[in-house]
């Protein structure tokens, strides 16, 4: 069932999400999600609302969370 929630969440959200880890392990799965914009500030908060969602969801138990943000900086505008 983790499939259409992750579905949910690109469509919802417009960010990158995909099941990356514990495929092998029953009813278990690990998920990353990535968003790409200019403030740092705002691309950790839809992260977070992200999270908020999938602790709403009926199809999955959030265990652990956790938000990194890479700066990337000599990248100009074209």
């Amino acid at each position: 069932m983790i499939r259409p929630l992750v579905k949910r969440i690109r469509d919802r959200f417009g960010v990158s999400a995909a099941e990356v880890g514990l495929m092998d392990v029953w009813r278990s799965a690990v998920v990353a999600v990535s968003a790409v914009g200019g403030d740092p500030a705002v691309v950790s908060g839809v992260l977070h609302d992200v999270m908020r969602f999938a602790r709403g969801s009926r199809d999955a138990v959030v265990v652990e969370f956790g938000v990194e943000v890479v700066p990337v900086s000599g990248i100009e505008a074209a």
